[in-house]
């Protein structure tokens, strides 16, 4: 257990609900956080064990309290949604703020003359990041919340679009760095009203289901194209499609990969179309790739293509037919 000189009773009380968890009494265990938290700290749970240190200056939130506007009509053009994780493990590299910032940076330098909105959700990473997520909140139409503890990407996906009321929402990971043109190219993808999700990366299905191909993406000057799955490095989503709810992210993909894929899958099961859009943007070392281990990634990705399969095979196999 990680101390930072924490008072001998609320690491006792850290002990305590760790035994608790362990058991499997986890009402109890949540019980015990919560007088942690009150007495000025917070217990985060890692792959080395919980991590017990003061509470930080900003508000820290279950995912059931992350605001909730779902029902708020269309506010902005885009909803810019930016999501902060960090390896479960050690500490902190520099690079999560170090990206976030670069990331939020080409942000502001794409939408600047536009309505535009940007949530930043801390997935519980806190730390230096948490703070650098906390000050940027600060800034005009920019919101940040700070989960207490992390949540699988599909659940933080689905809290970002409860939180965002932008007629579009944009995924961006932090390792893209959007240039200027990005919102205006973005939102002219949409021209077409049966256009239901644009991306800049993507792939598609040829004679095989066993993998996704990359799909070229248009030239600059060229019109959209139709691709069977869209990248989640850069992809926006109609939010009437969330709303209705024709389009939701599972939580069961608590891993990144081929949740994309599947809401892409969802879209067009909806009547809309999925299409790759020359949009001005520079993708940087994806760290959800490079940054976990090698036997990691590819047992969860490939659980992960096995829910897709179970949910898509039939369409699947008639998309690899076609291509």
């Amino acid at each position: 257990m990680v101390r930072n000189a924490v008072p001998a009773g609320v690491l006792e009380w850290a002990e305590e609900r760790e035994a608790l968890r362990r058991a499997g009494e986890f009402a109890a265990a949540d019980a015990i956080r919560e007088r942690i938290r009150l007495a000025g700290y917070t217990v985060q749970d890692t792959a080395s064990g919980p991590v017990v240190q003061a509470a930080p200056e900003y508000l820290t939130s279950r995912p059931a309290d992350v605001p909730d506007r779902t029902d708020a009509p269309d506010g902005p053009d885009l909803s810019v949604l930016l999501l902060l994780d960090a390896p479960p493990a050690g500490d902190q590299p520099p690079w999560v703020v170090e990206d976030a910032a670069r990331c939020l940076a080409g942000v502001l330098r794409a939408t600047a003359g536009h309505r535009a909105e940007v949530c930043i959700l801390d997935n519980g990473v806190g730390g230096d990041a948490g703070t650098w997520a906390a000050d940027a909140g600060g800034g005009v139409g920019i919101e940040s919340v700070h989960l207490d503890e992390p949540v699988g990407f599909g659940e933080a996906r689905a809290l970002q679009h409860r939180m965002a009321t932008g007629r579009l929402l944009v995924w961006l990971d932090t390792g893209v760095e959007l240039a200027r043109g990005a919102a205006s190219a973005l939102i002219d993808a949409f021209a077409a009203p049966d256009v239901g999700a644009v991306g800049r990366w993507g792939g598609d299905l040829r004679g095989s289901v066993r993998r996704f191909e990359p799909a070229d993406t248009p030239a600059s000057g060229e019109p959209p194209r139709d691709v069977h799955a869209l990248w989640g490095y850069l992809l926006a989503l109609r939010r009437d499609l969330i709303r209705t709810g024709a389009v939701c992210v599972d939580p069961a993909f608590a891993f990144y990969r081929h949740a994309d894929a599947d809401v892409s899958f969802q879209v067009r099961a909806a009547g809309a179309r999925t299409v790759l859009a020359p949009l001005p943007a520079t993708q940087h070392l994806h760290r959800g790739w490079s940054a976990a281990p090698a036997d990691e990634v590819e047992r969860l990705s490939s659980g992960n293509y096995r829910r897709l399969l179970e949910r898509w095979r039939p369409e699947m196999e008639r998309l690899a037919a076609s291509g």
